[in-house]
């Protein structure tokens, strides 16, 4: 399986994005939160807990096979990644050039 957790969702990425994905699996899309600039650290915390239970409940508490993209606001996808990691999660980052 693989979690997309970004402001892109899978339906508007081009064909070997998606191609790409599909390489671990079903793609599932979860909205990346809005996260306010004046939002303290211990704000997010939270945020991040809830965002870890959707995960384990998608994914029945298994982390093998399930890859997960985090993309979005620095501070939150840090702890997010962090606290994947920590439960043996494969996470994964995209790259993009601005235009």
């Amino acid at each position: 399986m693989f979690i997309n957790i970004s402001n892109h969702p899978s339906t508007v990425w081009h064909e070997n994005q998606i191609g790409a994905a599909r390489y671990y699996g079903e793609i599932v899309d979860i909205s990346f939160p809005n996260i306010p600039p004046q939002i303290e650290t211990e704000e997010i915390k939270p945020i991040v807990n809830g965002y870890i239970q959707k995960i384990e409940t998608l994914t029945d508490g298994l982390t093998e096979s399930i890859v997960v993209h985090v993309m979005g606001e620095s501070v939150f996808s840090f702890m997010l990644v962090a606290a994947l990691l920590k439960k043996n999660y494969k996470v994964v980052a995209s790259t993009t050039e601005r235009v």
